[in-house]
């Protein structure tokens, strides 16, 4: 997995909103959790949302070029995908919400 540090993130945002891309194409800034919780939240559940057209395609192939995820990583995000359950409690998740 790439790890990055808090100056390269603000950046990354900073400098997407000079795109010319902004607000044309996408409606702001999507983050895409790269992490799995225990209980399946994070990436696979980040997966199991509506996408429109082939965006979620668009998406798992980007991380794999950038090396961001491998495709161990994205395929077993795909596999898992459709069982999370995305309505959680505490007790769950095991920190406060």
């Amino acid at each position: 997995m790439l790890k990055t540090g808090a100056l390269r993130y603000v950046c990354v945002d900073l400098v997407s909103i000079d795109a010319m891309e902004w607000y044309a194409q996408v409606f702001g800034v999507t983050r895409c959790p790269l992490y799995t919780l225990p209980n399946g939240l994070g990436f696979p559940g980040f997966l199991n949302n509506s996408f429109i057209g082939n965006s979620r395609d668009q998406l798992l192939i980007t991380l794999e070029r950038r090396g961001m995820l491998t495709p161990e990583e994205i395929q077993l995000a795909k596999e898992t995908s459709h069982k999370v359950n995305p309505i959680v409690s505490k007790d769950e998740v095991g920190y406060d919400l």
